[in-house]
């Protein structure tokens, strides 16, 4: 368009700029006739009640109460219509009012808001433990069947009984399944066993396992989750000592617990890895009945000559047993127990081993080049004894303690694997290493 000229328009003008352009013409005023109805669900007790709150964009507010009193229903009217307002609601009495909207966009005629009470709940735990769950996992050889036995600790005690609950999962398909158990009022721990034949074969099947929830809800956060694989069942063996006048008995210790034995053959069952003590006692004026000689009755080799000897028995073992006549029998061999015990302190890899021996020995035979040795995976030599061009009568040490840092892969718990004790040379089958409880060790 250009200045001076006179054009007329039809129609609606959507655009024009320039000083040509009309004046807009001013929005109609805003109707005050809309309205917003609050309306309360939920828990609706003579305890609830609260109030709503209706905000319009240029800050001006308007309130609504709801309570028993007016059956929880308030309408807020003469509100602009075409105007945004937000919407927030509070309670009393211990309860939350929950509004199904925050806000209101371009309010037209009444609209509704549905304001849910509910009760607050009192924290049952205010201060949650962190529970960590363990999986021991109960293989039932070539059966398709096994059991789970489970325990669960926290890392605090809390103010109610809190029952845990946790499933686990064997890899490759394999079988699965759940449990729990419950944590007394001011206990840290409980334990789960499974029925003894749960269904599956577990056997090469790798597991995991996790706590899934806590009641009451929120006592117990999951923390890890360990899997531990049992000890298996000690191999049963057998002694068998045999002997004959002038001794009247022998009596057998295992550990420290002493038990005589009156007729001969003299039979125990024990578990492999048992040390054993054995004694003998009788009359008779051409013996020296404070020493005797233990031999193995198949073989008819001199084990160890005097009282008591001590061996921890890992096999099927024969022993006959006689008196030293005079002590003068000259003995072409020599015996030594070599008993010992292991243990650890502080964190790995940097552990302080100790090493706790003592050594026992008889006969006249001589050692020629035999040594034994006490070696750590990284650390060989932690222990030397050097029984070389000494009779066994001439050797023997007392109680020792050998402690030094040391370096162990894993965790503590694979100590044991990590450490070799053996006897090395000429006469090293003289020599019979025992692994013996500290207690023992004298």
């Amino acid at each position: 368009l250009k200045e001076g000229d006179t054009y007329t328009l039809t129609g609606k003008v959507n655009y024009c700029e320039g000083s040509c352009c009309p004046e807009p013409e001013p929005a109609p005023p805003a109707s005050n006739d809309c309205a917003i109805t609050f309306k309360g669900t939920g828990t609706l007790t003579a305890g609830a009640q609260g109030g709503c709150t209706a905000k319009a964009a240029d800050g001006t507010t308007k309130n609504a109460t709801l309570g028993s009193y007016n059956s929880f229903i308030s309408t807020l009217n003469n509100m602009a219509c075409g105007t945004n307002y937000t919407i927030s609601c509070q309670a009393q009495g211990g309860y939350t009012a929950t509004p199904d909207k925050t806000s209101i966009s371009n309010l037209t005629g009444t609209e509704e808001v549905k304001v849910n009470f509910s009760k607050e709940e009192t924290a049952v735990c205010p201060n949650p433990a962190t529970a960590t769950l363990q999986l021991q996992p109960q293989d039932h050889g070539s059966s398709s069947s096994y059991h789970m036995d489970a325990s669960v600790n926290i890392d605090h005690t809390l103010p109610v009984d809190v029952t845990v609950y946790f499933d686990w999962q064997f890899s490759d398909g394999g079988p699965s399944g759940d449990g729990s158990c419950t944590i007394k009022q001011g206990k840290t721990n409980c334990t789960y066993n499974s029925p003894k034949n749960l269904s599956g074969v577990i056997n090469n099947l790798s597991l995991s396992g996790s706590i899934t929830r806590s009641s009451p809800s929120g006592c117990a956060t999951a923390g890890g989750t360990t899997i531990t694989t049992p000890e298996p069942e000690p191999e049963q063996v057998t002694l068998t000592v045999t002997y004959s006048d002038p001794i009247d008995f022998v009596s057998i210790a295992e550990g420290n617990n002493w038990r005589d034995c009156q007729s001969s053959p003299c039979t125990r069952t024990v578990d492999s890895g048992t040390f054993i003590q054995l004694g003998g006692y009788g009359t008779g004026s051409s013996y020296n009945l404070t020493s005797f000689e233990w031999y193995d009755s198949r073989t008819n080799r001199l084990l160890f000559t005097g009282d008591p000897y001590q061996f921890t028995i890992t096999k099927d073992t024969y022993i006959r047993v006689e008196p030293t006549q005079g002590g003068s029998e000259e003995q072409r061999e020599s015996t030594c127990n070599f008993n010992y015990d292991i243990s650890a302190t502080g964190t790995t890899p940097n552990l302080k081993g100790t090493v706790t021996y003592n050594m026992q020995c008889s006969g006249n035979g001589v050692f020629n080049n035999t040594k034994i040795y006490v070696d750590f995976a990284n650390k060989s030599g932690f222990v030397v004894v050097d029984l070389s061009g000494k009779a066994g009568s001439n050797l023997g040490i007392a109680r020792t303690i050998k402690s030094d840092d040391i370096y162990v892969t894993g965790d503590i718990s694979s100590l044991d694997s990590q450490v070799r004790v053996y006897a090395s040379g000429s006469q090293a089958d003289w020599v019979h290493i025992n692994r013996v409880d500290e207690a023992t060790i004298k």
